[in-house]
C-alpha cells in the first residue's frame, strides 16, 4: 500500500472515530444502538462470543449451536453470522473483552468500506480525471460519501453496526 493509500484509511479513520462518537470514550462498556429499537446490536455480540466459545471452549463447530431451539439446535450456515468481522474482533475479544471485539469491527467496516470505494472510483475515474490530478480527490470524496451516508449513519443508530444496505463491503453481512 502507498502511502497515499494509508493517509486515506487513516483520515476515514479519523471521521469514523468523529461521526460515531461518543463510541470511542465508551469503547469497553457500550455498543452502538439504542433500548427503543430491537435490540440487534446484542446479536453481533452473540456472534463473537458464540464463535469463541464454540471454537476454544468446547470445541465444537461454530456454524451450529444447541443454544438456540434447544433441545434441537439449528445451523448458522444461513444466520447472519458476519464471519469475517468475528474473525477480525476474535484478537480483540481474547485480549480486551466482547465489547471491545464489536466496536473495534464497527469501526474496520467504516474505515474499509470507505477505502474500497476509494479505489473503486480511483480506478474507474483514472483514465477521466488523472490528467488534472482529480481522481484521487474525487475518489476520496466518493469513498466518503458512501461510507458516512445518512442512512448507514441512522442504521448504526438503530444497532445495525456492522454494515448498511448499501456499505457494499464484500466482508460485512447485509442487514435491512
Amino acid at each position: 500500500m502507498t502511502k497515499r493509500n494509508w493517509g486515506v484509511v487513516l483520515a476515514y479513520l479519523l471521521f469514523t472515530i468523529i461521526l460515531t462518537w461518543p463510541l470511542v470514550a465508551q469503547f469497553g462498556d457500550h455498543v452502538p444502538g439504542t433500548t427503543s429499537w430491537a435490540l440487534d446490536e446484542y446479536t453481533y455480540v452473540w456472534n463473537n462470543w458464540w464463535f469463541k466459545h464454540a471454537l476454544f471452549d468446547l470445541g465444537t463447530n461454530p456454524f451450529q449451536t444447541n443454544s438456540i431451539f434447544y433441545p434441537i439446535g439449528i445451523p448458522l450456515i444461513f444466520y447472519n453470522y458476519t464471519l469475517l468481522n468475528v474473525l477480525v474482533g476474535l484478537p480483540v475479544q481474547l485480549s480486551f473483552g466482547l465489547i471491545p471485539a464489536n466496536n473495534v469491527e464497527v469501526l474496520f467496516a467504516f474505515v474499509m468500506s470507505g477505502f474500497g470505494a476509494f479505489l473503486l472510483a480511483r480506478y474507474l475515474l483514472r483514465s477521466a480525471l488523472e490528467r488534472r490530478g482529480l481522481a484521487t480527490c474525487a475518489a476520496f470524496v466518493a469513498g466518503t460519501v458512501f461510507a458516512f451516508s445518512s442512512s448507514r449513519m441512522v442504521y448504526v443508530s438503530l444497532g445495525h453496526t456492522i454494515s448498511s444496505p448499501r456499505s457494499g463491503c464484500p466482508f460485512t453481512s447485509s442487514f435491512s
